[in-house]
């Protein structure tokens, strides 16, 4: 991940919901209608709040938040197998 350190700040500053809102829009909305249906109406309002809001995403941060869904679903498997 190669961040300007302006964007790391950001990026380290965003909250959970905010980086779901940033994979959920590289997703797609085949693969957010989905996921949206097995989530709550108070996290699908949260989510989709940030979405609303935001006007575009950086092509470099959006690819942080993408290797960091990578790196969890990644741990996650170690710790399913191990």
């Amino acid at each position: 991940m190669n961040l300007s350190p302006a964007q790391q700040a950001y990026f380290d500053e965003m909250s959970m919901t905010q980086k779901i809102a940033i994979l959920l829009v590289q997703l797609g909305e085949d693969v957010t209608s989905a996921l949206f249906s097995k989530m709550s109406i108070q996290a699908i309002t949260e989510i989709s709040k940030h979405i609303a809001n935001s006007n575009s995403i950086e092509k470099n941060i959006g690819a942080a938040v993408l290797e960091e869904f990578y790196a969890i679903v990644q741990s996650n498997q170690y710790l399913n197998t191990g």
